[in-house]
């Protein structure tokens, strides 16, 4: 069950959209905001002003976090990079709660409020956002992932095709397969995780992971800072 910290988190039942124009409208908004805001995404180390809620929801006996902007319209859901909370968003929500309602969520084993020793395989940080989705009674919403998060979205968006109405893709349209063919390469190894760490579990398949992402049929725009 969901609980807050504050006050319950607001939950305003969307329906599933039928009129493919209007999806790629709200999405073209969506991605014509992003563009002029990315400079304020990432306000780390300041103090927590951002008008928001703080929420958990468990999934199979893990506590798991999530912050809550309110507003109305399609649900719009922030993913983080790896070793983000949700906190990251806390400039940028507040900008679209006049056109969505928005939430971020905080990835499995960043504070708060915990970190589990399992389930940091792909399935399991996909399903994590399924189920934030279902605790706040989003039957579809729009992805905007940042770094990592890609591999969540495109996942969710390919398997669940219904609930995903527009991906933005900050920094996140990877290809993680190809990246590690490159870092193979360098003088410097890497360094190796210990055993069984979070980590560890990630690189399980991040090394060989490939996203296909001509399997995406929603609206979907990515973004790279070069």
């Amino acid at each position: 069950m969901a609980s807050s910290s504050t006050a319950e988190p607001r939950v305003n039942a969307t329906p599933a959209v039928s009129n493919e124009t209007m999806t790629t409208t709200s999405c073209r908004l969506l991605l014509t905001c992003l563009v002029s805001l990315l400079p304020a995404a990432v306000a780390c180390g300041q103090p927590d002003t951002s008008p928001h809620q703080v929420g958990t929801f468990d999934v199979d006996g893990v506590e798991l976090h999530y912050l809550d902007w309110g507003g109305s319209g399609e649900p719009l859901v922030f993913l983080t990079g790896y070793g983000a909370q949700a906190h990251v968003f806390d400039r940028l929500a507040t900008h679209f709660t006049d056109r969505f309602r928005v939430v971020a969520l905080t990835r499995r084993g960043q504070e708060p409020p915990g970190r589990p020793a399992g389930g940091y395989d792909h399935a399991t940080l996909t399903g994590d956002v399924a189920a934030l989705m279902d605790t706040l009674g989003f039957e579809r919403a729009h992805l905007a992932a940042h770094s990592f998060g890609g591999a969540e979205a495109t996942r969710l968006a390919t398997t669940f095709p219904e609930r995903v109405l527009s991906i933005v893709y900050l920094d996140a349209a990877l290809n993680p397969a190809v990246g590690e063919a490159v870092r193979a390469e360098a003088p410097v190894p890497n360094p190796v995780p210990p055993p069984g760490s979070p980590y560890a579990q990630v690189l399980e398949w991040w090394t060989a992971y490939t996203p296909d992402f001509t399997a995406v049929d929603c609206p979907s725009l990515a973004f790279f800072a070069v």
